[in-house]
């Protein structure tokens, strides 16, 4: 047989539904399907085409190219090589247990195969050109186990291939337990547990230490367990693994049926777990405290030296020595596991005593001392200790008293030593005495120190005192020099200083004398013999110069008094006479505003004689003056004359600026609409500045209609300085209406319910209408005048219900012509 191609196509679903005492039917389908060739050129090896998928099923090629063969919708599709003539392939499957299971198997085929189910041959056909073709399963199928059906096919040169589908039916199907994890876990026990089969009667439990279950663990070989849904297993070798699965049975009469083996589940027993705590090292005297720490039911036992025993978990042994230091071994048991024992090394840590070698006593005038202990490495505390770690001991810095010093030592397990430093205080002293005094004063020496303390001086002018205190009364010159004092404490160095003392031997102060004086006189120094002085009095302006004011001090004679300044102050004192001539004051303007008055005003004592003279030729006797309508004749400089009879004249200026500004003026303007752009403003003559609602630029005069919005604005056009002048225009923006602004209602209903009861449009601020209405047939039945809407009503009589038409006309201030709107209304009555 001379053959072009042999092309194979197979597709597998097996459909098994199990409801109890029903017939079900499921669908199983894989690619798992197993081909082998047997083609002279091939050598009998099969191919398993490369775009194989149990999902979709196109058309594929033939491998001799331009023999394209369609694959039947729902087949599946297995291509040997090149002019091989058949193909072998086999399915295996797993079904569940049931009461009784059945099948059936449609194949459509090209030409010829044989069909197996089981190994049993269902036959032999050939020359096939269609199908389908319906085979019932036999033998039985088989639960739990592998199940084959297997096709031996030759094609030479029909469309198809082979197709295969296969329909399977379990009755009342026994399901396959699902086993859970193990809960309970200890070292020695577990629980075993797994999911309920609803059908089941019983469970069969399967425990074994390998993996595999070649062996079982005692006689968990489908032990019996009932219907429960777990098992406690216990005694068992500490901290291995086991495996455990399972099946159920149904019993029915005297039929028992059996399901599939669950799955697998591991678990490892666990250990014992503990905690300890116990000292490695520590000192003598201080507690050894031993703790241990397992889960409840565990038992504890400690053993070391000198005889140490304990079954507490917690134990104590106080005050510890050298005896105590060494092994400690510790044992934890728990029920049904191996005991655990360990072994703590602890140390005991004795420290021998030492102590501190003698030191002082001291001054506290001594340089420091460096003490010393027994033993090296030490650290050192108290007052007077600057080095800690060497024991340098500053007396200055302890002072005067009884010092406890504290020498710790080192290491884990450190120890203490004390010893008491005796300081004397040979610093705490005071001295007094002035440097400086004054001739015939009394000169005070004085020492404080501590009790124990002896004193002696020696000075000037043969002074020599074994007292603190000292006085030399009536002193001079003689008694100027340096005193030296000499301070004694038992068993220190003596202390020896100096004091230097001047005294100051002033002259007498002498002031030159001065006046008389005018009151209306300037001011005048008065002068001293020695420097420097402090001066006052009435009339005194400077206390350090003299500085005398004859007008501050008035008429009189007044007493001036000169102090000497320095540590020995001498003072001086005489009479001052001042001839009152009355004094006076001048005030007025300084500047003003064209147009306006000129105050000159003067105050005089009595008797004097006043005169004022100025710009413009004016002149006046009176103390106070007014220059009405001022102008810039009148700037300049006006001097005031005051005369006293025996004095001479005083003179005074007041200097007068008259200032003029021009007025301003604003050209007109407006009015503007809101949409208008920015304008500028003019006004006459340049310079000022503008201000108002909708002003952007107060030096330009840029006035923006939209900005200040509608209304009037007033608006300032101002020079500002000493005399400010401004002018003031009123400006208009009216409202611009956009037709796409007003709306025009569609419904009214007068019906006198104060709602809706007129019609009209709704128009912008600064907008006005004019409105006609017109009946259906044309007829004009309501003209407005300016802004008023219709009532409904036609003739004083109530419109009929229906639609009306109507014209507007809108107007605003900004528009050049009038906005005309059409349109139609609906009359309601409800």
């Amino acid at each position: 047989m001379n053959f072009r191609k042999v092309i194979i196509c197979l597709l597998m679903a097996i459909s098994v539904i199990a409801t109890k005492r029903l017939l079900a039917q499921t669908i199983i389908t894989d690619g798992s399907w197993k081909g082998v060739g047997n083609s002279i050129q091939s050598n009998g090896t099969a191919w398993l085409f490369q775009g194989y998928d149990d999902s979709a099923w196109p058309a594929v090629e033939a491998p001799n190219v331009g023999n394209t063969i369609p694959v039947v919708a729902g087949s599946q599709s297995i291509w040997v090589l090149p002019y091989s003539d058949t193909a072998k392939m086999r399915k295996t499957f797993v079904v569940p247990v049931g009461d009784s299971y059945s099948g059936s198997i449609s194949i459509n085929a090209d030409n010829e195969f044989e069909l197996y189910f089981n190994g049993v041959s269902q036959g032999f056909y050939n020359n096939w050109m269609g199908g389908p073709y319906v085979f019932n399963i036999s033998p039985v199928l088989q639960g739990c186990v592998q199940n084959v059906i297997a096709i031996n096919a030759a094609n030479w040169g029909g469309p198809y291939g082979a197709s295969l589908n296969t329909t399977l039916f379990v009755t009342n199907p026994l399901n396959t337990p699902v086993a859970t994890a193990a809960t309970n876990v200890t070292c020695s026990s577990f629980m075993a547990n797994w999911d309920s089969v609803p059908t089941a009667n019983l469970y069969l439990l399967d425990v074994s230490d390998d993996p595999n279950f070649g062996t079982f663990y005692s006689i968990y070989h489908d032990y019996n367990v009932g219907n429960s849904l777990s098992q406690t297993l216990s005694s068992l070798p500490p901290w291995s693994t086991f495996y455990y699965r399972l099946r159920c049975q149904r019993i029915s009469g005297i039929d028992t049926l059996t399901s599939c083996y669950s799955n697998t589940i591991q678990v490892d027993l666990d250990s014992i777990t503990y905690t300890y705590s116990a000292p490695d090292t520590l000192c003598a005297g201080e507690i050894i405290n031993l703790q241990l720490s397992s889960a409840a039911g565990s038992s504890y036992s400690w053993s070391g030296p000198n005889g140490f025993f304990s079954t507490d978990s917690i134990a104590w042994i106080t005050n510890a020595s050298a005896l105590n230091a060494g092994e400690y071994i510790y044992t934890v048991s728990f029920p049904g596991c191996p005991s655990i024992s360990d072994t703590i090394e602890i140390e005991i840590i004795t420290n021998p005593a030492f102590t501190i070698t003698p030191a002082g006593p001291y001054c506290t005038s001594f340089s420091f001392d460096t003490l010393v202990a027994s033993i090296a490495g030490v650290q050192w505390s108290g007052v007077g200790i600057t080095n800690p770690s060497v024991g340098i001991f500053d007396p200055a810095i302890a002072g005067g008293g009884n010092h406890l010093i504290t020498c710790i030592s080192g290491g884990y397990c450190p120890d203490t030593a004390t010893s008491w430093i005796v300081v004397t205080d040979d610093l705490g002293y005071l001295s007094s005495g002035p440097d400086t005094l004054c001739a015939g004063s009394t000169l005070t020496l004085w020492l404080t120190a501590n009790s124990n303390a002896t004193y002696s001086w020696s000075g000037p002018n043969g002074f020599t005192s074994i007292d603190s205190l000292n006085y030399i009364i009536n002193t001079s010159v003689l008694h100027a020099g340096p005193y030296i004092y000499t301070i004694n404490y038992p068993g220190c160095p003596a202390i020896v200083d100096t004091i230097q003392i001047d005294v100051i031997d002033n002259p007498p102060l002498i002031i030159s004398p001065s006046g008389p004086y005018c009151s209306s006189e300037p001011l005048d120094t008065f002068i001293a013999n020695n420097a420097p002085v402090q001066w006052s009095g009435t009339g005194i302006m400077n206390v350090n110069l003299g500085t005398f004011s004859p007008g501050a001090a008035g008429g009189g004679s007044h007493t001036i008094t000169c102090i000497l300044g320095g540590y020995c102050p001498d003072t001086s004192t005489f009479l001052v006479t001042v001839n009152v001539d009355g004094g006076y004051t001048i005030s007025g303007s300084d500047t003003v505003c064209e147009g306006q008055n000129i105050l000159l005003q003067s105050t005089s004592g009595a008797g004097a004689t006043i005169g004022w003279i100025g710009p413009n030729s004016y002149s006046s006797a009176n103390n106070n003056n007014t220059i009405t309508q001022s102008t810039s004749m009148n700037s300049g400089l006006y001097i005031l004359t005051v005369s006293y009879p025996s004095c001479p004249p005083t003179q005074d200026t007041l200097a007068v600026a008259v200032i003029s500004y021009p007025n301003p003026v604003i050209s007109a303007a407006g009015p503007f609409c809101d949409s208008d752009p920015a304008q500028v403003l003019s006004a006459s003559p340049a310079g000022g500045a503008w201000f108002g609602n909708g002003v952007v630029d107060s030096q330009l005069g840029s006035f923006d209609p939209m900005l200040a919005g509608l209304g009037t604005h007033n608006i300032y056009y101002v020079f500002s300085g000493n005399c400010p002048n401004a002018d003031t225009i009123s400006i208009l923006v009216a409202n611009s209406i956009p037709l796409s602004s007003v709306i025009f209602p569609n419904v009214f209903t007068p019906n006198s319910d104060n709602q809706n009861d007129v019609y009209q449009p709704i128009v912008p601020a600064s907008g006005h209408f004019r409105l006609d209405i017109f009946d259906r047939w044309g007829v004009l039945v309501f003209s407005s005048s300016q802004d008023i809407g219709w009532n409904g009503s036609i003739d004083n009589s109530s419109a009929n219900e229906g639609i009306y038409y109507w014209i507007c006309e809108i107007t605003s201030d900004c528009s050049a012509e009038p906005l005309i709107e059409k349109g139609f209304l609906q009359l309601f009555k409800p």
